[in-house]
């Protein structure tokens, strides 16, 4: 097999090709193939034919399973794999999805069908070739910085209808199910290994059974069993939490700043969150507030001048404090503002927190996370004066299989809007790191938060997450409506707004040329950026009504079963206005509010519960 293999990286980078043996690294046969790259530019593995060329022309589909390892910040450049076909001409035909479709873990394999005449799903671009005669298989991958894992297994060309078998090891044990959409075992909630024969992290052998080695039941979270974020409980407890009361740590380093100016805007924040977690609050606005945000101690006062620091320097130019963490100008990052100094030992002094076990120095940020002493960090700054950038919201989060388990060793650093530099720390737990600006209203950051799930989700970092999130959001337009692109952030058009709505059930979008109808039409619950009925971004606004399933989500209360609809426009968010005025807020909090919450009652077609995304925040 190894022989038919070979590499390719733009900028000769070094790679290592392999084979691998054991059971949980094969999908047909007895080998799988590996590529370990330094790559930081395009890279792919080439199959060559034994004889110079094949005829698959009796094909509709090729065929393969796929896993990635990468550990960069921002892992892929693009969407991938992309399949390149050449014939022995030297036509070559390129297939690149419309969505990404390679993991990051190393541990997961996907299985990859392309449509050898292409679909929504798959763009076609280069010369047709001549099935006939393909000479050369090629799978591309390429990631930001360098450096990456390929695993390749069970290449193919097949009929549209053939079903290979899959074999998973031993049964999966009684304790998981063979699921040929991971080509593996999908081990239950405390089972893990390749058989689903070991208890999986978190999870000890008890009579038989994994079960928390420590165990209750409460309503609440944190509680005196589980009050660290990622805490194996939150998967087990799932459906029974009702309220969560996480910790926040809140700094404040804007210099112009007043305490009572600050402790408003973050009143009104917590205020938003409160009345967004409220199930169809809108209808009922008595229902309990399921996150319920708690200062973990009174704001921290970090400006100049206060608690016996000295004022800024002549010509100071910035709004936010010389403590306010600048990275170097000669120091690489993606960000300039210095996340890596807020997990410092130095900086800890600034939380306040000392150590119970050696009062002479002062607890981290990681360990505070790990005490479950604060559960978010929130940075207040000034963000419209010049100063050094920051992301709206990072989170660095553990990665978890469908059924809940923490997959070992896989961390996702692009759970919040964009990725920690390589020099943050990850702490064992998920931690979220806002930035509330100041300038602005509690509304931003509301838009933030909404963004950060937008990435969580898209990650896959937590698949049950993404399973009802990405119809909720209709980050499936291709798959869904057949168009070129998976979300209206992709759309493209050379005079904005690309997109209209001909009818209240159908909508028209213009991209990179070509116009597209889709007709029925119905937006879900939208995006951040994209209301149901937007037509462009931050279109919040918008006085035309559409018709959309939003607030009828998972509750099949329509003919036939289906979710019940319903016309929305800005007259439909409009009552949170005076509570999140800037930025979408209103619209935020009314989105949601049309979440899965806890006992909203809202499934799936095939009658399970949607499970309510609060918990997941802190996974």
């Amino acid at each position: 097999m190894l022989a038919r293999w070979s590499a390719w990286a733009e900028g000769n980078a070094t790679t290592n090709l392999s084979t691998l043996g054991q059971p949980e690294d094969v999908i047909r046969g007895n080998t799988s193939l590996r590529a370990v790259t330094q790559a930081p530019f395009d890279f792919a593995l080439r199959y060559s034919p034994p004889s110079g060329s094949m005829d698959v022309s009796s094909a509709a589909q090729i065929r393969f399973a796929i896993r990635g390892l990468n550990t960069t910040p921002y892992g892929w450049q693009g969407n991938f794999p992309v399949v390149v076909l050449q014939d022995s001409s030297g036509k070559r035909r390129t297939f690149t999805p419309s969505r990404q479709l390679l993991g990051r873990d190393g541990s997961t394999w996907v299985p990859i069908s392309i449509p050898l005449a292409g679909d929504s799903t798959w763009a076609l671009s280069g010369n047709p070739v001549d099935l006939s005669t393909i000479s050369l298989v090629e799978i591309h991958a390429d990631t930001w910085d360098s450096g990456f894992t390929l695993d390749v297994d069970a290449l193919s060309f097949e009929q549209a209808q053939t079903v290979c078998a899959l074999q998973c090891p031993n049964a999966c044990s009684g304790h998981g199910t063979c699921d040929a959409s991971i080509l593996a075992c999908e081990c239950n909630l405390g089972y893990g290994g390749s058989a689903c024969s070991t208890c999986a992290p978190g999870f000890v052998s008890q009579n038989g059974s994994c079960v928390l080695p420590n165990d209750a039941n409460h309503s609440e979270w944190p509680n005196a069993t589980s009050k660290a974020n990622s805490d194996t409980w939150l998967m087990v407890h799932h459906a029974q939490i009702q309220t969560f009361k996480p910790k926040v740590l809140a700094l404040n380093f804007v210099n112009k700043s007043n305490p009572t100016q600050i402790s408003q805007l973050i009143s009104q924040l917590i205020s938003a969150f409160a009345e967004g977690s409220k199930v169809q609050g809108i209808k009922n606005p008595s229902a309990p507030a399921q996150l319920q945000y708690q200062l973990a101690k009174p704001i921290l006062d970090l400006r100049d001048g206060v608690n016996g620091r000295p004022a800024p320097p002549a010509n100071y130019p910035y709004e936010n404090s010389t403590l306010f963490p600048r990275r170097p100008a000669n120091e690489s990052g993606s960000w300039s503002f210095d996340y890596a100094t807020l997990f410092e030992q130095g900086f800890a002094q600034y939380y306040g927190y000392t150590d119970p076990a050696n009062p002479s120095r002062y607890l981290t940020l990681c360990e505070l996370v790990d005490r479950g002493d604060i559960h978010e960090l929130w940075v207040i700054g000034s963000g419209d004066v010049p100063d050094v950038s920051a992301a709206e919201v990072l989170e660095s989060k553990p990665r978890y299989t469908r059924t809940g388990n923490r997959i070992p060793n896989a961390v996702e650093r692009c759970a919040g809007n964009g990725c920690f530099d390589s020099d943050v720390p990850f702490c064992g737990r998920s931690l979220r790191v806002g930035f509330v600006n100041y300038n602005r209203g509690p509304g931003c950051y509301v838009h933030s938060e909404g963004h950060g799930l937008e990435w969580t989700s898209n990650s896959h970092a937590v698949p049950a997450l993404t399973e009802w999130f990405t119809p909720f959001t209709r980050f499936d337009l291709d798959t869904r409506y057949g168009l070129p692109f998976s979300e209206w952030y992709g759309m493209s058009c050379a005079t904005e707004p690309c997109l209209s709505f001909p009818s209240a059930t159908s909508a028209r979008v213009v991209h990179q040329g070509s116009t597209y109808n889709v007709n029925p039409y119905d937006a879900a619950c939208g995006s951040v950026h994209f209301p149901p009925n937007g037509t462009q971004h931050y279109d919040y606004a918008n006085a035309t009504s559409v018709r959309t399933s939003c607030t009828g989500f998972g509750r099949h209360q329509g003919s036939g079963g289906t979710d019940a609809t319903g016309l929305v426009n800005k007259d439909t968010w409009a009552p949170y206005l005076s509570l999140a005025p800037d930025c979408g807020g209103e619209f935020l909090v009314w989105w949601f509010q049309n979440m899965p919450g806890y006992n909203s009652g809202q499934t799936y077609s095939d009658g399970r519960p949607m499970p309510s995304v609060w918990p997941f925040l802190f996974y």
